[in-house]
């Protein structure tokens, strides 16, 4: 499905990522390892080609755990990212990208190894002055920039703060009927039409996968080596 640019610039920019209200001042050091690492493509673990462009070029970088499944580094970061600020509550003001997500991988909605292999990655960038949260906006940046190859680029700000602990639960899973999803979305700022906008693009990265979805998508046969 093509990227609708409109939607997805406005929904994405003016709700997923909450950026900090502040002028910019350069050089800040507070945000330059950031910038270094979004936009001058600093290697994360201290070799060549360990950026973190490198690991969704072509959108076709395949996760270890989940190599020959399907599912890559782009979606497994998108997804990442939309399930941690998926809880936010627009009308209460709580909730948005909070990295809270590395406290809920246990949760029924939260199934998968794409998680803990996003944190695994981020883990070489993540320091007192790159919070994990900023982490996964730029790794939501990074994947839909070089998987609509460049037609669709987020808006960027630095300045979210780490969750002490998990958020509320309430991740949109894909066996609950329409209503319930309107609502979900609803609550985290999204009118029906930016909801069809995520989800079916969202989803034109990765998709619904046999193994964290039996029941929805069968899963192939084992081979046994």
């Amino acid at each position: 499905m093509a990227w609708t640019r409109t939607i997805l610039y406005s929904a994405l920019s003016s709700y997923l990522w909450h950026p900090a209200n502040a002028d910019y001042v350069w050089p800040n050091e507070e945000i330059d390892d950031l910038e270094a690492i979004l936009y001058e493509q600093q290697s994360i673990f201290g070799a060549p080609g360990s950026d973190l462009a490198s690991f969704v070029s072509g959108c076709s970088g395949f996760g270890e755990g989940t190599r020959g499944g399907g599912r890559n580094f782009g979606a497994e970061w998108l997804r990442t990212a939309y399930h941690d600020m998926a809880t936010a509550d627009v009308n209460a003001g709580t909730g948005g990208v909070d990295a809270s997500i590395m406290f809920e991988t246990d949760r029924p909605e939260n199934p998968g190894k794409g998680f803990s292999e996003t944190f695994g990655i981020f883990s070489g960038a993540y320091t007192t002055r790159t919070s994990m949260a900023d982490l996964l906006a730029a790794a939501a940046v990074i994947s839909v920039g070089t998987c609509s190859n460049g037609k669709v680029i987020i808006p960027f700000k630095a300045g979210r703060v780490d969750a002490a602990g998990p958020g509320p639960s309430g991740v949109p899973q894909p066996q609950e009927d329409l209503a319930s999803h309107t609502a979900s979305f609803a609550r985290q700022g999204f009118d029906v039409s930016e909801m069809i906008a995520l989800v079916a693009c969202g989803h034109s990265i990765g998709g619904v996968h046999g193994v964290d979805f039996p029941e929805i998508v069968p899963n192939p046969p084992q081979h046994r080596h």
